[in-house]
């Protein structure tokens, strides 16, 4: 009896614990989704969950503090995605529909896990260096030794200064390089107010695309490798292939699209100023072009309106051929 009584008692003291730590991992999800045994930066716990579904699929749960964070995150994400570029799949979820429930009445998004470490934590990959567009020599050199073209194309269009090494990962067991969390992205106009005052802002003096096209204007070609020339013209074809693929109206028209799912309305001063926006940002990447086309073709002078006009035919050209296609 006394050793039936000792078992039970070590049943109470060990098992039912257990039981109850399940329990409650059950309940911070919800439907057929669980939490990993991933642990979360002390920093980003409020923020960030780890789950994975039935089929043993790892995802990242986010809670987003303001429903527009999302809307920039879901559509330049799927951009990426587009354009060939090594990210996450990340879809919206509105207030109330979260898999997670601590952020239940909060905006999330939810991304696919991709594998790899954070590129400040790899010791022999400290030159990695892509957060300001071509401002810097070590974008070049960057681009030259990771063959990350795409990815800084992708960040001078979406406007993106947030693409530190912490944001892009690396998986040496493929050789390949993710990139991550384009919140950030066009992060001027996240911070234009939905609301009438809108139409009192003024369009920014300095998108990513500025800076970078004025860095290049300084640059004398002559100074150039080969190797860094061929560089940039890789950069150069990508920018054009999103300047074409995602005009301005396209542009607005995604993030309008997303926002619907979440139920979140741009008042109209919002719109008008986003599309203005957009319109600008093609402008100054226009610019762009037209400095790499001085770097990489030193026969072949065009102006900016010549560019500008080249890529918007471009542009409207491939509008048009969608219909024609469908018809």
């Amino acid at each position: 009896m006394k050793t039936l009584y000792n078992i039970k008692k070590l049943f109470l003291i060990f098992c039912i614990p257990f039981f109850t730590l399940v329990s409650a991992k059950q309940e911070e999800t919800i439907n057929q989704y669980s939490l990993t045994n991933r642990s979360v930066p002390a920093c980003y716990a409020d923020r960030i969950a780890f789950i994975k579904d039935e089929n043993e699929k790892e995802f990242v749960v986010k809670r987003s503090p303001f429903s527009e964070q999302a809307i920039h995150e879901t559509v330049c994400a799927h951009i990426l995605k587009t354009r060939g570029i090594n990210t996450n799949h990340v879809e919206i979820i509105p207030a109330h529909h979260s898999p997670v429930r601590k952020f239940d009445s909060y905006v999330t998004t939810i991304h696919d896990f991709v594998p790899g470490e954070p590129i400040d934590e790899i010791d022999d990959m400290q030159d990695f260096n892509i957060q300001d567009g071509l401002v810097s020599n070590s974008t070049l050199k960057s681009i030259i030794r990771y063959k990350c073209e795409g990815l800084v194309a992708a960040n001078i269009y979406l406007d993106d200064n947030d693409s530190n090494q912490s944001n892009n990962l690396f998986d040496k067991e493929t050789n390949t390089l993710y990139t991550i969390d384009k919140e950030r992205a066009f992060f001027n106009l996240y911070k234009v107010p939905n609301t009438p005052d809108a139409s009192l802002y003024k369009l920014p003096r300095y998108l990513l695309a500025t800076r970078t096209h004025e860095s290049l204007a300084r640059v004398n070609r002559n100074e150039l490798s080969s190797e860094e020339i061929n560089a940039l013209k890789a950069v150069n074809n990508k920018l054009k292939e999103l300047m074409i693929e995602y005009p301005p109206a396209l542009l607005q028209k995604k993030w309008l699209e997303t926002a619907e799912k979440i139920n979140y309305e741009y008042h109209p001063e919002k719109q008008k100023y986003m599309l203005k926006f957009f319109e600008y940002n093609f402008d100054e990447n226009c610019k762009v072009t037209m400095q790499l086309n001085r770097l990489t073709k030193p026969s072949h002078k065009l102006s900016f309106n010549n560019v500008e006009s080249i890529l918007k035919g471009m542009v409207k050209g491939a509008q048009n051929f969608v219909p024609a296609m469908q018809s």
